[in-house]
């Protein structure tokens, strides 16, 4: 009788453990869910230089949104502005040739709804 107590309380131990694991991962995978739908509610930009002659920029933004998006030089200053009022939630890509700017380009900088992305374009 008392082995089977002993065996019966080491039995709902190990259940009642392995419920507390199931809820902890549980709660950390919606954590790590959440900071991930936080993270999409902010816009994307992604620069990439495909020659010296030509810059694609992508970005991504997760609503319709008042967006402004331009080339900067090496001292923060608007060279050419890619786009410039409302833009349609969804990815759009701008294929930019370098040789038509004035100066030469350092940064994207994406602003949308009070946020800012800004991008070194690698050379």
């Amino acid at each position: 009788m008392e082995e089977y107590t002993i065996n019966h309380i080491r039995t709902v131990l190990l259940v009642t453990l392995s419920i507390l694991v199931i809820i902890i991962l549980y709660y950390k995978l919606l954590q790590y869910m959440k900071k991930d739908m936080d993270r999409r509610s902010y816009p994307v930009l992604l620069p990439f230089k495909l020659s010296d002659q030509k810059l694609l920029v992508s970005i991504e933004l997760p609503r319709n949104a008042e967006v402004s998006l331009e080339i900067l030089d090496v001292e923060y200053n608007s060279v050419r502005s890619l786009i410039q009022g409302e833009q349609a939630l969804g990815e759009v890509s701008y294929e930019v040739d370098m040789e038509d700017l004035p100066v030469e380009a350092a940064f994207v900088r994406l602003s949308s709804e009070g946020h800012q992305v800004l991008r070194r374009i690698e050379v």
